[in-house]
């Protein structure tokens, strides 16, 4: 087995074959490990990183891959060569690999250990460490020193039997709120939900989603799809996403004005949700969660197994599920002497600090105290949002 390192954008597209036979052999569909999110993700949000792609090939055939990138961090006042996932919001694969090549995961191994004069760091954030792919990654740099941080908790929901069985089984005061807040929308004029790319451009689409996005909260917080940051890979990947037949995006329209987007992503029969939004004159009728509830019901009428619904726990998010897969960053250090500290603060004292954090909760729980303070009453759960 050879290991080869690519740090050109320009030798990716060889890699193509391999890397989409590699991606769909994996047991769990991830969209972060395609050839296409890291094209796209690369050419915008990961300004200033460059690719770090090390692959294991045996007689011309492509066994493994690591899909990272490298770029200058600084840790404690000092410039470090970190080596990263390929996305810092969604979740990352360290590395694919063909089912009878586990061995290969091992070669990449070596190969960090033995040309640590290339790094310094290696940072992949919100790994799934049930994934074998993870625990042989684990596995193969195990000599390095390395820690896991619990990062976040997405939630998903498994797209089984119909949407309306699906639908109530969840909370009445929820299926209510929904159907008066539509009931209400509609007195303002029609109500309608088009799907991009369709009958109308997707051009159309996507200067529709971004008006959105501008005037919501995202656009206030810089986070929006029509953010300069974020435009280049949500406008210009869209294509060739839509090539693929991988986007689906959804306006909710209030007559010929859209007031609420979701930029969702389809791979292997999963649904993603990368964006959605609203625009905050009609918040009062809650347009994302009624633009959700289509998209669902559109979900349940394919062949979509699991809808994810990425990013944290947000409570507006567990209003449509209970299952939540739990998520890890993962940090492995080369051994430099300049990072020796950094090691010991977090894989050392951090957890000693958590542990005693939680010793104490129990002491005081166990004192009597209910979960909803002294009175005893629960506190008020939070309101819907959109």
């Amino acid at each position: 087995m050879t290991v080869r390192l690519i740090t050109a954008t320009e030798d990716l597209p060889a890699l193509e074959t391999g890397w989409r036979r590699l991606a769909a052999a994996q047991a769990k569909p991830a969209l972060w490990e395609t050839v296409d999110w890291f094209r796209a993700w690369l050419s915008a949000p990961a300004k200033g990183a460059t690719p770090f792609v090390l692959t294991v090939e045996s007689a011309g055939e492509l066994l493994a891959l690591a899909p990272l990138m490298r770029r200058w961090r600084t840790v404690h006042g000092m410039p470090v060569r970190s080596l990263e996932g390929i996305t810092t919001d969604f979740p990352n694969a360290p590395v694919l690999y063909a089912p009878d090549s586990p061995d290969a995961v091992a070669a990449i191994g070596d190969w960090l250990r033995k040309n640590r004069q290339e790094w310094d760091r290696l940072h992949i954030r919100h790994v799934d460490l049930s994934r074998e792919a993870v625990a042989r990654f684990r596995s193969a740099v195990g000599a390095l020193p390395h820690y896991l941080e619990t990062s976040n908790a997405s939630p998903w929901i498994p797209v089984a039997g119909t949407f309306d069985a699906y639908f109530r089984g969840l909370s009445g005061n929820f299926r209510r709120t929904l159907k008066n807040k539509a009931n209400r929308l509609a007195k303002r004029g029609t109500v309608s939900v088009r799907r991009y790319p369709g009958a109308a451009p997707l051009a159309e689409g996507m200067a529709a989603a971004m008006a959105v996005a501008e005037a919501s909260w995202q656009g206030l917080q810089g986070t929006a799809i029509s953010a300069p940051s974020q435009a280049p890979f949500y406008r210009d990947g869209a294509t060739g996403f839509a090539e693929r037949g991988m986007l689906a995006l959804y306006l909710l329209y209030l007559e010929d004005r859209p007031i609420a987007f979701e930029y969702d992503l389809l791979y292997r029969s999963c649904l993603f949700s990368l964006k959605w939004g609203y625009h905050p004159d009609y918040g009062e009728f809650s347009p994302g969660a009624l633009l959700k509830k289509a998209v669902l019901e559109e979900a349940f009428a394919s062949d979509i197994r699991e809808v994810d619904l990425l990013g944290s726990a947000d409570f507006y998010k567990l209003r449509w599920t209970s299952d939540i897969r739990p998520y890890h960053d993962l940090t492995v250090h080369s051994g430099t002497p300049r990072l020796w500290l950094d090691y010991f603060l977090r894989a050392r004292v951090a957890p000693l600090l958590r542990w005693g954090r939680n010793a104490g909760q129990r002491f005081r729980g166990g004192r009597g105290v209910p979960p909803g303070g002294a009175s005893g009453e629960p506190k008020p759960g939070p309101r819907m949002m959109n």
